[in-house]
């Protein structure tokens, strides 16, 4: 019985996170629109309903009020960009740096 409790625990966690992430998935087209100096508003217009559940390591832009948002690439796990991440950062508002960030 621990057996099949343990597939049933790792089948539903593999589920949930699947699902999760699907909700974090940046269009490439909509991320490759994107420019330094839009007002949050114009981006949040194209961004997925939710953010990464995870923040990838990586640098962030520095400087008061600077705050980075992070949102998947894909969740295809058998492609070359899974785990990528693509970072938004905005300072007031504005966005000041995008970058992809490849594992």
């Amino acid at each position: 019985m621990p057996l099949a409790a343990t597939v049933a625990l790792s089948a539903a966690l593999v589920t949930w996170a699947s699902l999760t992430l699907s909700h974090t998935v940046l269009d490439p087209a909509a991320y490759a629109a994107l420019r330094v100096g839009q007002n949050r508003a114009e981006v949040a217009a194209v961004l997925p309903e939710r953010q990464l559940p995870y923040r990838p390591r990586a640098a962030e832009p520095k400087g008061p009020g600077v705050r980075c948002e992070y949102y998947a690439v894909t969740t295809d796990r058998f492609v070359d960009a899974a785990g990528d991440a693509y970072q938004l950062c905005f300072r007031h508002g504005t966005l000041v740096a995008l970058a992809v960030l490849r594992e």
